[in-house]
């Protein structure tokens, strides 16, 4: 019989080889359901400032952004960087998102395009490149394809 208390190295080593094996086996699953959680963040995101968008276009007659000839008239353009859409949705006295526009889970921007001139496949889109930051879509003819490409996520509104 052992008199002293304290653990032997063979215990330890099997107790340290238990923890590499069970990290081994989480950590990948971990980085999954990262994954998919930013995913799923970036749907719903982009949905609600759709929502928002939406419900601009309700309430003006026209998409957020530049407005050439009046409304449904002439044509609406805008390209670039969706954070200055805040300045549209978020205007003191606006109710169109509970929150500023700001990066995407991957900590870049959204993008908001638009275009209403008669166009027949898509007029507004608000998306984000997608875990892999390539903005797939604008560069595979998302206008004339009316379907984002590549991990791109977002909403497409026809005006």
């Amino acid at each position: 019989m052992r008199k002293d208390k304290g653990f032997t190295l063979v215990e330890i080593m099997v107790v340290v080889a238990i923890i590499g094996v069970l990290t081994a086996v989480v950590t990948p699953q971990i980085g999954s359901i990262l994954s998919k959680a930013k995913i799923s963040a970036t749907k719903a995101e982009t949905k609600s400032i759709g929502i928002g968008i939406i419900n601009y276009k309700s309430d003006f007659g026209y998409y957020p952004g530049i407005d050439y000839g009046g409304g449904g008239n002439g044509y609406s353009y805008y390209y670039g960087d969706a954070e200055k859409l805040n300045s549209y949705l978020m205007a003191p006295g606006s109710f169109y998102l509970d929150k500023k526009i700001g990066l995407d889970p991957w900590k870049r921007g959204y993008f908001y395009h638009m275009y209403v001139l008669s166009n027949p496949y898509v007029d507004v889109i608000f998306y984000s490149p997608g875990p892999d930051g390539n903005n797939s879509s604008w560069d595979s003819g998302l206008w004339l394809t009316g379907s984002f490409a590549g991990d791109d996520i977002g909403i497409m509104l026809d005006g």
